[in-house]
């Protein structure tokens, strides 16, 4: 009778204390899957390494992963803290201009799009339209040497963009010596920035964003 009472508590707990589901986290942008990558101790060539080898490999059922940027807290080294934008621009895109960047706000997003090849792109939030849209114009002299590590295509010699429009949006797009997309960047509404690799990879990011946004 006792082995069986055992067994009725070790029932009634087991029921009453199931085992925590495991959540994959996801980001407050567009609910995108995230992975987070430590910068601590990393120079610009690592880092873009170091993003290329995460945009070769990433694999997620939802088709997107936010590779979220972490580093040490200064004064407790238990902690990680996310990267600021102005941190992760000075580390990525060190040509971008300083207006550029004192414009970008903290919610930023490189992300990697899953497909048959996996394709890289990155989301800035902006609380100044003006100087985002001109520090992006002055920008793109120096974008496709700075972001050159998102694209597995070989630097372009022409570096000037072009206007064009997809869906019905205006998007800017360096084209390489074959004619097919180097760079692309579009802002999506007034505060928001999408730069990709392809404009398929821009579209769906666009996309995803716009009804993230609207459910929300």
């Amino acid at each position: 009778m006792a082995a069986g009472v055992g067994t009725l508590a070790f029932f009634v707990y087991v029921t009453e204390h199931p085992e925590p589901v495991k959540v994959t986290p996801v980001d407050t942008v567009a609910g995108f899957t995230i992975k987070k990558i430590s910068i601590d101790g990393l120079t610009r060539v690592k880092f873009t390494d170091a993003m290329k080898a995460e945009t070769l490999t990433a694999k997620d059922p939802s088709g997107f992963v936010r590779l979220s940027l972490v580093q040490t807290n200064a004064t407790d080294p238990t902690k990680k803290d996310v990267v600021t934008a102005e941190k992760m621009m000075t580390l990525m895109a060190p040509a971008a201009p300083s207006y550029l960047v004192r414009a970008l706000s903290d919610e930023y997003t490189i992300g990697v799009r899953i497909g048959d090849t996996n394709s890289m792109f990155l989301i800035l939030s902006t609380d100044s339209f003006d100087n985002s849209f001109a520090g992006m114009l002055e920008w793109e002299k120096n974008m496709s040497r700075d972001l050159a590590f998102m694209s597995q295509k070989t630097l372009p010699e022409n570096l000037g963009f072009k206007d064009i429009v997809i869906r019905n949006k205006d998007v800017r797009v360096l084209y390489d010596s074959i004619g097919a997309p180097f760079l692309l960047y579009s802002f999506i509404d007034k505060k928001t920035i999408v730069i990709a690799t392809d404009d398929a990879t821009l579209n769906d990011v666009s996309q995803k964003l716009i009804n993230f946004r609207s459910v929300r």
